[in-house]
Parts: structure tokens; C-alpha cells; sequence
């Protein structure tokens, strides 16, 4: 009985006799043990935040018309003609690696977007002169170093008349000034010309922006890409609420 017990215990010890530091550190930088496993996971789960939080973040507005206007993110356009009522989604000619950086609608028929091929870094801008339901689209020529330099996700598109229109785009500088370099076409978007490259102080911090009939508020504060930050975007006509579902 006794042989039996000490052949046990012998077991056991062998069972419970602690791992070396080697094979312990062999451990902890598997990248497969629990630890890092759960990082991973916290690490996924913040970057879907963040990618949900910027395809459903509301970049801009536009009402024209009676009761028609449109709302767009980086990957979807909504139009309304219920004064908000109710929205639907504009189908646009965009290949799942191009987002949206501005959109301009001169009445419920004619618009432009622009497109940012983010792979390729290149623009394109689509033509609509039915309301959305069909698109062409034309290549935008831009210097090379607006193309490394620029935000052309955040553009400002506009028009003085049906061939006559202007796009900016906003160059980095420190927080207290705001960098632009501007385009203008004459012929409807076919080809562009560089105007100037500028820097002005900013106006505002405001974070609502005033259409002439819809104003756009952001609620909530991101600081850089902070790890699980959101802001909400939401869209009124006076005081009621008419944000895309």
C-alpha cells in the first residue's frame, strides 16, 4: 500500500510541478493564448465601432425643390421629396473601394457626386439629369500633389451655372486655420483647371451646419481616431427630426 501511495504521489507532483519560465514565455507570446486573444478581440471590436461609426456618420446636407432634398455618408445617398417624410436610397455607379466625398444637386433632376477611389487615389465625378435613377461618369484630372496631399474625402462641390463648377479640397494645417485648393470647370465636369492654393482662419467650430431649410447637428465629440469614440449625426426641419433611418 505504501509503494502504491508513493508511486501516487510521484504522479501527482509530476501533474501539478509548475511549467519553466522558458515554456512560460513561450506562452504568453503565443499569440493564441487567452490574453491575447481577448486584446485581439477588444482590438476587432474597436475598429468595427469605428468603420460602422464612419459609414453611418452623416457628412452633409442638401434641400432643393419644394420638398426634396438629400443626406449622404461615405458609402450612401438618400433622397427625400417629403420634406423627410420618408427616404430612399440613391443607387450610385460606385465599386465597393470608391466612397462618397460631395454631392450637389441644382434641382430634383440635375446632380453631380463626387467619387474617391480610395485604392487608386483618383476621382471621378457622376452625372445625374433624371433624379438619381441613372449616372454617367467622367474622370477628375487633379495635380499630383493635391492627390497626396488633399482630404479628398471631404470636398465641396458647387455650381454657378449648368457647365460652370467649382470643387475644393481641404489641405492639412494646424487646428486654429483652414487649407483649401480650389478647381473650376467650364465645360460640366470634362475637364479641370487648377485656380490657387489658400489658408485662412477658421470661422467656427460649430458642429451644425444650416441648409435652407434642414439643419445638420453632430452629437458627441471624437478626438483623432480614439479607440470606441462615436458621433452621432442627425438631421431637423425646425424642431422635428427627419434623420434617414
Amino acid at each position: 500500500m505504501k509503494n502504491v501511495i508513493f508511486s501516487a504521489s510521484v504522479l501527482i507532483l509530476a501533474v501539478i510541478t509548475p511549467i519553466s519560465p522558458a515554456k512560460a514565455q513561450e506562452l504568453n507570446n503565443n499569440p493564441f493564448s487567452n490574453h491575447n486573444i481577448i486584446n485581439a478581440l477588444e482590438r476587432s471590436r474597436s475598429a468595427s465601432v469605428q468603420v460602422v461609426s464612419q459609414n453611418s456618420h452623416i457628412k452633409n446636407i442638401q434641400s432643393f425643390g419644394e420638398k426634396s432634398g438629400v443626406a449622404y455618408t461615405r458609402e450612401t445617398l438618400f433622397r427625400t421629396d417629403d420634406n423627410g417624410a420618408a427616404w430612399r436610397e440613391i443607387s450610385l455607379p460606385r465599386y465597393f473601394h470608391e466612397i462618397i466625398s460631395a454631392v450637389f444637386f441644382t434641382n430634383e433632376n440635375t446632380g453631380w457626386v463626387i467619387l474617391v477611389d480610395e485604392q487608386n487615389t483618383r476621382l471621378e465625378l457622376a452625372e445625374t439629369n433624371d433624379g438619381g435613377f441613372s449616372w454617367t461618369k467622367t474622370p477628375v484630372n487633379l495635380r499630383q500633389d493635391d492627390l497626396l496631399e488633399a482630404d479628398l474625402e471631404n470636398a465641396l462641390l458647387q455650381f454657378t451655372d449648368r457647365d460652370n463648377l467649382s470643387l475644393s479640397l481641404p489641405l492639412p494645417t494646424s487646428s486654429n486655420f483652414r487649407g483649401e485648393s480650389m478647381y473650376e470647370s467650364l465645360d460640366g465636369g470634362n475637364s479641370w483647371k487648377h485656380l490657387a492654393r489658400s489658408i485662412h482662419k477658421n470661422r467656427s467650430d460649430n458642429q451644425t451646419k444650416v441648409d435652407s431649410r434642414w439643419s445638420l447637428k453632430s452629437v458627441g465629440e471624437c478626438a483623432g481616431f480614439k479607440s470606441g469614440c462615436l458621433q452621432e449625426t442627425q438631421i431637423f426641419t425646425g424642431t422635428k427630426e427627419i434623420t434617414p433611418p
